[in-house]
């Protein structure tokens, strides 16, 4: 029997699959837990890995699980849910975050399972997907040096360069700095193509003037090469996650009692091209760019973008696919948002929002189906319906769930917290 430890993965996207496949290939026993795509799951399962029935099954059996996921919410959901993290952990888990995250929230979470004698690691990531498929990404670590003494070898698989911080909660701390700087170029450098060629400077005499000179840089190469050469694969980052950051690294900002104008406008600046319905366009095409699929279309041909929505309430989360309609769209622009869920009637659950919705193009629809998020105009709430239901005016359909309704069938009334995913 090896004496190498077993390890989970939870959280198999652009970066967590690249990850997960190198921690397998060099000779660790994997356990993995993916989401609704199972392209990354069956690629793991073919070379070794066991799929995990759920993250408290992965703390039952695993002694070191990743995380790799989009938010806090998401990351709180797998750690206290019913069926979390937290309900299955024993003496001596170590969890390692690699998400970028809310410190605030990590530190949380960390005393939580310090209580089950366990260790929470907040180790964000630098690096492209490309680097994680081929385990050169960088870790920003922050635990105790013990702990980080015991899981450097497992960071060796997918990372070149492992860099202790500090103590839990600064790994998180040094990733919103580092995306601070990153963001904030990627908002100037979309602004200055766009005035470039605006007043007849090509964005190529731009990458030729910038790039040998004390300006360029690596993020700035990366980011031409879509610009340029449009190189699909060269920031595969949606707005949406950055928005996010940017949230997270002012809410930090707040709590330090710093003043925050660099960062407040490049927030804003993110958070503009998500109202105007580009949310899951990778950061470095929002100004120059063209939209790199279009998915589905609103009424009377208005053009709308697939969104992803995550909610999360009573230890439990979903997501919510939305509609390209104006309605879905203004929703949009309200998140992040924090509500109350409450049941109504015997087959829908409902939360109010702070004001109304736009109803541009709404009108009757069909193919009402258990799982759809509508908006009723009348009261201005949100309805969630988890049985049968018929269109009545005043509803307007602006999503669906991505997967089974079990969530909304917990009774009760409770805080809920609602959040772009991509």
């Amino acid at each position: 029997m090896s004496d190498k430890p077993v390890i989970g993965f939870i959280g198999l996207g652009f970066m967590g699959h690249g990850m997960a496949k190198n921690i397998r290939v060099k000779g660790y026993e994997l356990w993995v837990r993916g989401r609704a795509n199972r392209t990354p799951v069956e690629s793991l399962l073919a070379i070794g890995a066991h799929e995990a029935s759920s993250p408290r099954h992965m703390a039952e059996v695993c002694d070191i699980i990743h995380i790799c996921l989009s938010n806090s919410p998401q990351i709180d959901a797998t750690m206290r849910g019913p069926e979390g993290i937290l309900a299955g952990a024993r003496k001596g888990l170590i969890v390692i975050d690699t998400s970028t995250a809310n410190p605030a929230s990590t530190e949380a979470l960390a005393a939580e399972l310090a209580d089950k004698g366990g260790h929470f690691v907040d180790a964000p990531l630098g690096g492209t997907p490309v680097q994680a498929e081929a385990g050169q990404l960088s870790a920003m670590v922050g635990c105790n040096a013990e702990v980080f003494d015991r899981i450097r070898p497992v960071l060796d698989t997918w990372a070149a360069k492992s860099t202790r911080i500090g103590e839990v909660g600064s790994g998180h701390k040094m990733k919103l700095l580092m995306n601070f700087i990153g963001l904030s170029y990627g908002a100037l450098f979309s602004e200055v193509v766009v005035l470039g060629a605006k007043v007849g400077i090509s964005p190529q005499t731009i990458r030729e003037v910038i790039s040998p000179s004390r300006m360029g840089n690596g993020f700035f190469e990366t980011f031409m090469g879509y610009v340029v050469d449009r190189n699909r694969d060269s920031h595969k980052f949606s707005i949406a996650n950055a928005a996010k950051d940017l949230r997270y690294l002012n809410d930090m900002a707040s709590d330090a009692d710093v003043m925050n104008i660099m960062a407040g406008a490049a927030k804003h600046y993110y958070t503009h091209a998500i109202a105007t319905g580009q949310g899951g366009l990778c950061a470095d095409a929002q100004r120059y760019g063209r939209r790199d699929e279009r998915h589905r279309h609103g009424r009377r041909g208005e053009e709308g973008r697939l969104m992803r929505v995550g909610f999360s309430f009573g230890g439990q989360s979903f997501s919510v696919t939305l509609e390209g309609n104006p309605t879905a769209r203004d929703f949009l622009t309200l998140l992040p948002l924090d509500l109350a869920i409450e049941d109504y009637s015997h087959n829908e659950k409902i939360a109010r929002l702070p004001r109304p919705l736009s109803q541009r193009f709404a009108g009757p629809f069909r193919d009402e189906r258990v799982g759809d998020l509508c908006y009723y105009a009348p009261w201005h709430n949100l309805a969630f319906f988890h049985a049968g239901y018929r269109y009545s005016p005043g509803l307007i359909r602006i999503g669906r769930m991505d997967g089974d309704i079990s969530p909304l069938l917990r009774r009760g009334t409770y805080p809920l917290h609602s959040e772009i995913l991509t």
